[in-house]
C-alpha cells in the first residue's frame, strides 16, 4: 500500500470519526432539550386539569344535594329480554312426491 493511499484512508477514517462524534454530540443535546420541552407541557397541562377539576367540584357543591335524588331511578336497571321471532316456513308443494299418484310415480312404485 502507498503512502498516499494510507493517508486518504487516514483522512476518511478521521472525517467518519469526527462526524460520528457531532452527531452523537448533536443528538444528546436535542434530547435534553425535548425533556425539557415535555416537563414544561407536562406542567401545563396538569395545570389545566388542576382548573377544570376546581370547576367541577365548585359545580357539585353549589348543586342541591335533593337534586341528585330526584332524579335517581326508583327501581333498579331495567332489564331487556330478547325474544327471537318465530322462524318463517316456506313449503312449496311439488307434485311427484311420496303417495301422490298410484300410476307409478313417487317412491311406492
Amino acid at each position: 500500500m502507498t503512502r498516499i493511499n494510507a493517508l486518504l484512508i487516514a483522512l476518511i477514517i478521521g472525517f467518519a470519526a469526527l462526524a460520528g462524534t457531532f452527531a452523537a454530540t448533536r443528538t444528546t443535546h436535542l434530547g435534553a432539550a425535548a425533556q425539557k420541552q415535555n416537563a414544561a407541557a407536562l406542567a401545563q397541562r396538569r395545570k389545566q386539569l388542576a382548573a377544570g377539576e376546581a370547576a367541577l367540584r365548585k359545580a357539585l357543591a353549589a348543586s342541591p344535594p335533593a337534586a341528585a335524588a330526584r332524579t335517581a331511578p326508583a327501581t333498579g336497571a331495567q332489564r331487556v329480554v330478547y325474544v327471537r321471532p318465530a322462524p318463517i316456513v316456506i313449503h312449496k308443494h311439488r307434485a311427484g312426491g311420496e303417495y301422490e299418484s298410484r300410476d307409478g310415480g313417487g317412491f311406492d312404485g
